[in-house]
Formats: structure tokens, C-alpha cells, sequence
């Protein structure tokens, strides 16, 4: 493997202290669990249910695949972290997981990005539109996409001499040499190629979903206002005019109580996607020794985002919410539309 490093690249030390590290650790421990097991149920829950094998829950899958990878690999980021001494194992297996993790990481951003698309299309546009999406040649087309721009990031290490995959001395850390001469150079490419284009997106695709719900709240307002007033009236001739203004404060209260609802789930989406690829990225393109002294959290707080999704896009569900429980509860002759396997009766 190549070697190059630049002059007055201060490699002479850690940039975070062994007490730091294993702290991290314990965190990265942490999340290598919840999101090995979580991302396990997921796709376990599309194997055994018929009713969640649809076009739409391929990306839920492919993002549960990406950040399993993901979190199988931080065993490595561990040890690295644990070592004083230098990476222990062969510096293959160091490369190998430089490769996995950096394409992981773009494969579950530009997921995110596709699942945010989706949900624009079916909830703005209609189910008409939404059936064109979902055409099996766009499907395969986009999943290609996803990890066919991640597999190129990754492999321009490997196949030229811009930046460099392996143990990182300054780090401590598995993903890529920081001590390379274009090692900065490629941060910067990383950082411009996972999170402008795929942070633009999924913050236009949830705005525009939020201002359509919220417009066509506004629309409805009226309409079934006087519907409500009407079926009053129809119901009871005992019921006095104050009876039927009191109608419409309650049916508006609980219109904004709707959008006060549509609004915190966009926002949460949008926050826990930035709170977990924004420092990182931050910190790709910043050369302060603070930044230096940050990324190894910020790397923590990144990978975070592989346990997170999950819960996010998937427990939340309806249909998924039943079949995770029955494989927590170990009761899978109770998943709804259950796929019977041999041996079964």
C-alpha cells in the first residue's frame, strides 16, 4: 500500500487521548448492538411477512442492509480505537473496513434521500404517480445508483493515489490514512459527494410534503366545518345556534393539532438526519486543530445513524410495529400474512 505523507501533517500523536477513545468505545459498543440487532429484525420482518413486501419497503431493506454493514464493522473501529500500539491485525482487514464503512455510510445517505423522494411523489402527487416511481426499472435503476456512486468513492484510493484506505495514527481509527498527501483533499471529495446533494433533497422533499398537508388541511377547514354544523342540525332540532358556532373552534383545534403533528415529524426527520451527518461533514472540511481533536466524536455521533434508522423508518409503521413484536415475542405463527415455510401446518 502506499505510504505518502505530508510535510507537517502532525501525525506525532493521537488527537484524542486513550481515555477518550475507550469511552467512544463503550458508545460504539453500544451502537454496533442496537444496530446490528435492529437492522436484523427489519429485514427479518420483510422474510416472514408477506403484507411488508412491497416496492416501498425495498429501500427500508436496502437501508437496513447498508447499516448493518455498517454496524457489523465498528468491531474494527473499536479495536483500532483500543490500540495503543499501532493497528494489531493485518492492514488488509484495515482497508477492507475503510472500504465497507465509507460505502455503507453513502449507500444509507442516498437511501435516505430515495425513501424522502418517495414519500414527495405518493403523498403530493398521488398513487398514479407514485405506481410510475415504482416501476421495477426506475426501483432497480435508483438502487444501482445507491451504491454504485459510494462504490466509486470508495475505490479511488484503491486504484489510484488520491488519499489512502487503511489505519489512521492520528485517529486511531480504520477507515483512511489521514497521513496521506491528498489525504484532505479526498475528505472534501467524500464530504461534497454524500451531503449536499442528499441534505437538498431530503429537506425539499419533507418542506414541500409538509406545505401540501398543511394546505390541504386549510382547504378541508371549511368544507367540513359546515359539514360537522350541518350533521348537528340534522341530528337534533333541540341543539341552539351558540351549540353549532362551538362546533368550529373544536373541528379547528383539532385541524391545528394535525398540523402541529405533520410538522413535528418533519421535523424530526430532518434533525436527526442532520444531527447525525452534519458534524462529520463539518468536520471533512475543516482544518482546525479543534476539528482535528472532534472528529473522532463526530465519527461516533455519524455512526449513530445506523442504529437510529430503524426506528425511524421502520417501528414506526403500522404493519411493521405488528411483525417486530411478534419476533421479539418470539411468536411468529402470529405475524399478520405470514410466509409458511416447510415444515410448517
Amino acid at each position: 500500500m502506499k505510504n505518502q505523507t505530508t510535510p507537517g501533517t502532525p501525525e506525532d500523536g493521537p488527537a484524542s487521548s486513550l481515555l477518550e477513545r475507550q469511552i467512544l468505545s463503550v458508545f460504539l459498543a453500544l451502537i454496533l448492538v442496537l444496530g446490528t440487532v435492529g437492522n436484523m429484525i427489519v429485514i427479518l420482518a420483510v422474510i416472514l411477512s408477506h403484507k411488508l413486501r412491497t416496492k416501498t419497503n425495498l429501500f427500508v431493506v436496502n437501508l437496513s442492509i447498508a447499516d448493518f454493514l455498517t454496524s457489523v464493522h465498528l468491531v474494527w473501529i473499536i479495536v483500532a480505537f483500543l490500540s495503543e500500539d499501532g493497528w494489531p491485525l493485518p492492514d488488509g482487514l484495515c482497508v477492507w473496513c475503510g472500504f465497507v464503512l465509507i460505502t455503507c455510510i453513502g449507500a444509507s445517505v442516498y437511501t435516505l434521500a430515495c425513501i424522502a423522494i418517495n414519500r414527495l411523489v405518493l403523498i403530493r402527487y398521488g398513487p398514479a404517480a407514485y405506481r410510475v416511481l415504482c416501476r421495477p426499472v426506475i426501483i432497480a435503476a435508483m438502487l444501482a445508483t445507491i451504491w454504485a456512486i459510494p462504490l466509486c468513492m470508495a475505490s479511488i484510493p484503491i486504484v489510484s493515489d488520491f488519499g489512502e484506505l487503511g489505519y489512521s495514527s492520528r485517529f486511531r481509527t480504520c477507515i483512511k490514512n489521514h497521513a496521506h498527501q491528498y489525504a484532505k483533499q479526498y475528505d472534501i471529495l467524500l464530504s461534497l459527494t454524500y451531503y449536499p446533494v442528499s441534505t437538498a433533497v431530503i429537506i425539499i422533499s419533507y418542506f414541500k410534503v409538509f406545505l401540501y398537508l398543511r394546505s390541504r388541511v386549510k382547504k378541508l377547514a371549511p368544507g367540513v366545518a359546515e359539514a360537522t354544523v350541518s350533521s348537528v342540525v340534522q341530528e337534533s332540532d333541540l341543539r341552539s345556534r351558540p351549540a353549532q358556532q362551538d362546533a368550529r373552534p373544536k373541528l379547528r383545534e383539532r385541524l391545528d393539532k394535525r398540523q402541529v403533528q405533520v410538522t413535528k415529524n418533519m421535523f424530526y426527520v430532518v434533525c436527526l438526519f442532520f444531527l447525525c451527518t452534519t458534524p462529520y461533514g463539518l468536520a471533512l472540511l475543516c482544518n482546525h486543530l479543534i476539528c482535528l481533536r472532534l472528529t473522532s466524536y463526530a465519527a461516533v455521533v455519524l455512526s449513530l445513524n445506523s442504529c437510529i434508522n430503524p426506528v425511524v423508518y421502520a417501528t414506526k409503521h403500522p404493519d411493521f410495529k405488528k411483525v417486530i413484536q411478534c419476533i421479539l415475542l418470539c411468536r411468529p405463527r402470529k405475524i399478520p400474512q405470514r410466509i409458511k415455510f416447510c415444515g410448517d401446518t
